[in-house]
């Protein structure tokens, strides 16, 4: 621990700036290694904006509850403190995707499309954290080699922004007049720092999500299935009345570790964080998985998570799905659904597969407008049913956005200029090298998870002994144990 009078002035000032209390109730703060003019959502930053281009944005939320609903993991404790349970609010998320942005708790779509931005996989939000000193090794550090090392060379900046707390899951920052920002005075951000304990990094990192975008088409539901970039209503971050910001010195990453122990392995601990392992399989799922390979792409994933919960969680016994199949077979299976994927995609760019999909394409825009409209007339009807007269600002407008996107939808024609296959095709190896790499840790188990299982010299692919693994494993969990300050997780390592 670092003497006082050794502290750095510029920590002293930090900790007074940070300490000033929100008059909102609360602060949200994000660090960045520089300061720049703009600050959006991931996806809508260049190259990530070929996500949108190739249609790879979404994340398949059928494959998503399908693995975690069977994953003993989560079978003691669920995923999420506070999940959408009303009838009425499930029936409404089921129509359109989401919930409204008025319910108290969040759906599973919107947890699990919050956790892959967390894990690394461009979306429609923005990260945020409620501890300063997070937001801090952001600014501090910089990421090179596969991973966080301490800046010398430029100072860093944290911004931070008021916000209101709507519920234990959703809070609303405050953006300004109506006028000025299209009619909307808040953006929503979700808490994900109450997610299940085996996903460390939004635990750690104390994550909360924020959306600065509104999709005009679906004016009352968050932003999760926006159709292009051009159509959505988009704030800037960085250009908020109500941003403040702090410059943090270059090298101030060596302080923070001696006064806070914030270190990489505590931000990132990728090898014993199940939500890393869970949050790559479901997005290479959602890449290569088509319906003719759905039940071998989720017996996959299964296999493999169900091997990572083995590795990961105290006394969690091996399932039937483990004690059936190796990983070696589970391997094999997405190699043969990729290799499927890399065809299909090699494919894209024919003359007779462009219109086919153009076609369909068309059907798909205009049955969802046609439906759209429905929704909205009982939605209105309902609204006025409910509420009376009083309720204009509820009511569900025709928007001119809906004519605009009939008429673009009417010329639609695809070329081979709009897809393309190349960078899909290194997409797809991208998040196939992610799952290989802990397919690889999944054979590696650590001598505590076996204390209580007998036979399992037949069932573990590898078990070392004094391995640099295990090294890493130690300290990982070491960090884990001074950062969230809790009763361990992992009992000591023999």
């Amino acid at each position: 621990m670092m003497r006082s009078e050794n502290i750095p002035d510029w920590y002293k000032s930090f900790r007074e700036w940070f300490e000033c209390p929100s008059p909102t109730g609360e602060w949200l703060y994000r660090g960045q290694a520089a300061k720049y003019s703009s600050l959006l959502p991931s996806l809508l930053r260049e190259p990530n904006k070929k996500f949108y281009r190739n249609m790879l944005y979404d994340y398949d939320y059928q494959i998503a509850d399908t693995i975690l609903l069977t994953s003993p993991a989560l079978s003691a404790k669920p995923l999420y403190s506070d999940v959408v349970t009303d009838e009425l609010d499930l029936e409404v998320s089921r129509l359109f995707g989401v919930p409204p942005r008025w319910n108290p708790s969040l759906s599973i779509p919107e947890i699990i499309r919050a956790l892959a931005q967390h894990y690394g996989f461009p979306t429609l939000f923005v990260d945020l954290t409620r501890n300063p000193i997070v937001a801090a090794f952001f600014a501090t550090h910089t990421y090179s080699k596969g991973r966080y090392t301490v800046r010398d060379d430029e100072p860093g900046v944290v911004y931070r922004w008021p916000a209101v707390r709507v519920s234990r899951a959703r809070l609303k920052i405050p953006i300004g007049e109506k006028k000025e920002h299209y009619d909307y005075d808040t953006i929503d951000a979700f808490d994900l720092s109450s997610i299940n304990n085996y996903f460390r990094r939004p635990r750690n990192q104390t994550a909360v999500l924020a959306a600065p975008v509104v999709d005009p088409l679906r004016p009352w539901f968050p932003p999760l299935f926006a159709s292009s970039p051009d159509d959505l209503i988009i704030f800037d971050m960085a250009k908020l009345s109500c941003c403040e910001h702090f410059q943090l010195p270059a090298g101030g990453g060596y302080t923070l570790t001696k006064l806070n122990g914030v270190t990489s392995e505590a931000m990132f601990p990728d090898l014993i964080d199940l939500g890393n392992s869970y949050l790559s399989i479901i997005a290479l799922l959602s890449l290569i998985t088509h319906s003719k390979k759905f039940e071998e792409g989720i017996l996959a994933g299964r296999i493999i998570g169900d091997r990572e919960c083995f590795r990961l969680v105290p006394r969690c016994s091996l399932t039937e799905t483990t004690l059936s199949h190796t990983l070696h077979d589970a391997e094999a299976l997405l190699l043969l659904i990729a290799k499927m994927a890399r065809e299909a995609t090699h494919l894209m760019k024919s003359e007779e597969v462009l219109e086919a999909t153009g076609d369909m394409v068309k059907k798909k825009w205009e049955a969802a407008i046609k439906n759209l409209k429905e929704r909205r007339e009982v939605w209105n009807e309902v609204v006025r049913e409910v509420r009376g007269n009083v309720s204009q600002e509820m009511l569900w407008s025709d928007v001119e956005d809906i004519k605009t996107f009939e008429e673009k939808i009417k010329t639609l024609k695809l070329n081979s200029r709009d897809i393309d296959t190349d960078w899909i095709i290194t997409e797809i190896d991208r998040r196939f090298k992610r799952v290989h790499g802990i397919i690889q840790t999944a054979k590696k188990v650590p001598c505590y998870a076996l204390l209580d299982q007998t036979n399992f010299h037949n069932l573990v692919d590898a078990f070392p002994s004094d391995s640099e693994y295990e090294k890493e494993v130690a300290l990982q969990v070491a960090a884990q144990r001074l950062w969230i300050k809790e009763e361990p997780i992992f009992p000591p390592l023999v």
